[in-house]
């Protein structure tokens, strides 16, 4: 799915993201417990909540860290990575909302109803300007929603599969008709499958929509101002958006690109830098015990995991997949890398993407397998009923960073432990991707390092990108699922589609594909004590963020 630039579910934690703190077995701080929005416990006792402490002033300008590096682009169609959703969010709205509770709702449009399989009807907000003062309408989403359909380019185009037209039926109603039933693709409304971009200037800026010197045309609660290559993106408060109940406290929003770990937590600290999401894991001491600001966790749809991509290696025997997932210290890594900010999970699916399954994925969970400390002693007797098998050569894919060859070499370890004959095969940063993507450049590779996470905060949504045959995130070419996705895409009742995605759940779980039960980490913030009010959890990448932000009265 990822293909258009380097993925964002399935971007490799580089050393400018995390780095292994040596020796470490601390946990990096304990999560914020200043009054907020909370969401309960997580990692190792963190207290994870969904918004913190709400701004009470007003405040001139905030600066922000891209902790990932430069944006590659603002144009929301091809925006897929940390960065450029985490600048993105504030401009370009969407039809439907993940808010930071993980809640699902209307956003642009103010309500929707599905009159038959093959309908949706989205009656749309009246009162939403663009930042040029002019109406949207529904030429404008129909615009926006077709672009998606119709241009291969756009990320989010196969998630219009379903589709057969999308039209104006109403002064302020789109009506989308279908293909085939589909109850995922409403729900997929939260993502930029359905973003709103104004139809004239992106008609007048088609080839450079997005650009530095173009920018984009949105909704948003923050306009794009500027964007000084190399330096940082500068947003302007919207004072026309038309959120009235969430009027944003912040004037200028300035991005900025440090990458350096040590360069960042030196920042943070001084104040150079005001925030930031996912500080290093390796400043994560330090920044904990700072005064002059917070952290804060909450909760995120990660797993930290190894991903299967060579179906005709020692990996295809499924007691070679058990051996190995049996061999690894999960805990270790949570612990020793993660620094205590993450936790075994004992599916593929970390329990944060349950979202409108939960009543059936959380028993179905509940009843699976411990996952988190090392068993090598059933790890080498599952070697041993291999056979011929467990003599064949393992490669393990990780990519060129301090994290990555520590999460490789934990895996090596436990993976030698009970007789697998394993070996690490560290990958340069900027050919990663490729590995991920290009079956040719990966070939005899048996694992691949991974961070993944889902477009949205859905089940459905995440197994039918790593899952079904096809999928972009599906290096393995497992079918197995299929039958039963295709089933519970087209299913109207939410507790036969819940059953579905829970019988897909324990399938792969039992077959340990397509990628390892691994970590779920937490989403980290950190801010100086001038500012307060963004949401902890992973929903910045969702939606816009920036208007919970303000000052304390510190500043």
């Amino acid at each position: 799915m990822r293909v258009k630039s380097i993925t964002r579910i399935a971007i490799p934690l580089t050393a400018a993201a995390i780095v292994l703190a040596a020796c470490s077995s601390g946990g990096g701080g304990g999560g914020s417990s200043a009054s907020g929005s909370a969401s309960g416990s997580g990692a190792s006792g963190l207290t994870l909540v969904d918004l913190t402490p709400p701004a009470t002033t007003q405040i001139d300008k905030v600066t922000w860290n891209l902790w990932e590096g430069e944006p590659y682009t603002t144009d929301p169609y091809t925006s897929a990575d940390y960065k450029e959703n985490t600048v993105n969010s504030n401009m370009c709205e969407t039809l439907m909302i993940y808010d930071p509770s993980y809640q699902f709702k209307p956003w642009l449009a103010k309500a929707f109803s599905n009159p038959d399989p093959l309908t949706w009807v989205y009656d749309l907000r009246d009162d939403v300007t663009f930042w040029d003062g002019s109406k949207m309408t529904t030429d404008d989403v129909v615009f926006s929603m077709n672009h998606n359909l119709t241009d291969p380019t756009s990320f989010y185009h196969y998630l219009y599969s379903n589709v057969k037209s999308v039209e104006a039926s109403g002064a302020n109603q789109v009506t989308v008709k279908l293909t085939a039933p589909d109850y995922l693709f409403n729900r997929e409304l939260a993502d930029y499958a359905g973003v709103v971009v104004q139809k004239k200037f992106y008609e007048a800026h088609a080839k450079d929509f997005g650009t530095p010197d173009v920018g984009v045309m949105c909704t948003g609660p923050f306009q794009f101002t500027s964007w000084t290559k190399g330096d940082n993106i500068t947003l302007s408060r919207y004072d026309g958006w038309w959120n009235k109940e969430q009027t944003p406290k912040v004037k200028s929003l300035v991005f900025k690109f440090l990458t350096d770990e040590a360069a960042v937590t030196a920042a943070l600290q001084t104040g150079e830098i005001d925030g930031s999401y996912d500080p290093p894991l390796s400043g994560l001491t330090q920044l904990a015990t700072n005064t002059s600001g917070k952290l804060f966790y909450g909760s995120m749809p990660s797993n930290v995991t190894y991903t299967y991509t060579n179906p005709t290696g020692a990996m295809a025997n499924p007691k070679m997949r058990l051996a190995l997932q049996n061999s690894i210290d999960w805990n270790g890594i949570a612990k020793v890398v993660f620094k205590d900010t993450a936790v075994a999970i004992k599916a593929e699916l970390p329990p944060t993407t349950f979202d409108d399954a939960k009543a059936q994925l959380e028993p179905a969970y509940a009843a699976l397998p411990a996952n988190g400390a090392p068993d090598i002693e059933k790890a080498k007797a599952l070697v041993a009923e291999a056979g011929a098998d467990a003599q064949k050569p393992v490669i393990i894919g990780t990519i060129a960073s301090a994290t990555g060859s520590a999460f490789g070499n934990a895996v090596v370890d436990g993976a030698k432990k009970a007789g697998i004959n394993a070996t690490l095969k560290v990958i340069p940063v900027d050919q990663y991707t490729n590995y991920l993507y290009d079956p040719k450049t990966r070939e005899g590779v048996d694992m691949l390092f991974t961070d993944f996470w889902s477009n949205i905060p859905n089940a459905l949504d995440w197994m039918g990108t790593t899952s079904t045959k096809g999928s972009s995130f599906n290096q393995w070419g497992y079918s197995g699922i299929d039958t039963l996705y295709l089933q519970a895409r087209a299913e109207k009742d939410d507790t036969k589609r819940g059953q579905l995605t829970a019988d897909m759940m324990n399938k792969l779980a039992g077959e340990n594909l397509t990628m390892g039960n691994g970590l779920q980490r937490a989403s980290r913030l950190w801010m100086s004590n001038k500012i307060t009010g963004a949401p902890a959890t992973f929903t910045y990448v969702y939606a816009p963020w920036a208007q919970y932000l303000g000052g304390t009265g510190a500043n």
